[in-house]
């Protein structure tokens, strides 16, 4: 995870360079006429984003307003798959409306700091720091979201997402300790997986090349 965090920071420094360099560009020379895309490769992270905290999107158009689009990442929960399409408003590449369908595979063996108590004294005993080991287990969502762009140079294209994620696994817990056996979370910890596990408040940005 910590491999994932850091190339994360990474791509939002690259990003962050490139959309100065595209600003200070586009100051720099004569304007020229934006020529909209039927097809982008888009690059995006985010929070409870459908592709993650970094992943790709190919989406295209296949009606006036209409596009479908697949992705794929990774996140807190593990790898993430996405199928969705959208719906653009008013003049093309203003903004979208965006539904889809991801599935996290969540992870195996993800071993963590947690507190937790003695399931067999539970009276007794004060929760304390215990490295364990769990599984997470795959997950599903469907996504809702609306997203604002705004043009860059003649194909390409940033924006943010807003919206929300409704998590469809939602009887149980979605995770499993395997080891230390005995054991059981303390309150803290168990909110802790739920504020990993996906699902909730979508926010995004995204930059997208036309092809």
């Amino acid at each position: 995870m910590k491999n994932k965090f850091t190339l994360s920071v990474i791509f939002f420094l690259l990003l962050s360079n490139y959309l100065f360099a595209q600003h200070r560009e586009e100051k720099e020379q004569p304007k020229s006429e934006y020529s909209p895309s039927d097809a982008y490769i888009s690059v995006g992270s985010g929070i409870n984003y459908n592709t993650g905290l970094l992943g790709v999107q190919f989406e295209k158009k296949f009606a006036d307003k209409f596009s479908g689009y697949i992705g794929a990442g990774f996140g807190t929960w593990g790898d993430k798959i996405t199928v969705g399409g959208r719906y653009y408003f008013g003049e093309a590449l203003t903004s979208a409306f965006s539904f889809s369908y991801t599935y996290v595979t969540g992870s195996k063996n993800v071993k963590a700091n947690l507190y937790a108590v003695d399931s067999t004294n539970l009276s007794s005993q004060q929760g304390k720091q215990v490295t364990m080991t769990y599984d997470l287990n795959p997950v599903s969502t469907i996504n809702f979201s609306w997203l604002k762009y705004w043009k860059m140079g003649k194909r390409s294209r940033f924006n943010i997402e807003l919206g929300w994620s409704f998590l469809l696994n939602t009887v149980g817990d979605n995770y499993k300790v395997n080891d230390p056996v005995g054991i059981k979370l303390t309150d803290a910890s168990k909110a802790a997986f739920n504020i990993l596990q996906p699902g909730g408040l979508m926010v995004g940005i995204g930059f997208s090349f036309g092809l």
